[in-house]
């Protein structure tokens, strides 16, 4: 039997405000390419439960391993966008640049269909994609290491360039 893939895990979730406890212990799986709808009535921890996982807002207890990995992952490729933007002579250059590689990034990936779907040719590359480990909550190491690594080449190179590019 195949592992299951979750795009979002969260185990133990909880949030007190005082003496309120505004969320008591949420445990949540959702797999991925699966839409999922958080239905309740008012002051049932929706909107605390979205901001834990945007990681607008701190948990008191618990994990919760889903958009957080992808803003560290989001904030490791910034170094590439912020290294380009000293590059090239215009702003629109680089939006330009970071779309055309976001979107075959993205829409390469297994975000919005599932990857079995796909013709043999893609598969081979929605498999190499490196959105594809960042969305899924079970290869952690992976993304990390990958963050490490961007981060550690890109990061030097922009602040030289930066340097540089005041010195003149």
């Amino acid at each position: 039997m195949a592992k299951t893939e979750y795009a979002i895990e969260v185990k133990d979730l909880r949030k007190t405000y005082g003496k309120v406890e505004a969320l008591k212990g949420v445990n949540l799986r959702v797999e991925r390419g699966t839409l999922l709808a958080l239905l309740g009535p008012n002051g049932a921890g929706k909107t605390t439960t979205i901001r834990m996982l945007s990681t607008l807002l701190r948990p008191d207890s618990g994990t919760a391993l889903s958009l957080t990995l992808l803003l560290v992952f989001a904030f490791s490729l910034s170094w590439i966008w912020t290294m380009l933007g000293l590059v090239m002579r215009t702003p629109n250059s680089v939006m330009l640049m970071s779309s055309m590689v976001l979107f075959f990034l993205t829409f390469g990936s297994n975000i919005f269909v599932n990857p079995q779907t796909m013709p043999s040719w893609l598969q081979a590359f929605v498999n190499v994609n490196p959105i594809i480990h960042a969305v899924t909550a079970g290869q952690v190491g992976w993304v990390l290491l990958a963050c490490a690594a961007l981060i550690a080449v890109f990061a030097p190179l922009t602040m030289v360039l930066y340097r540089n590019k005041n010195a003149r």
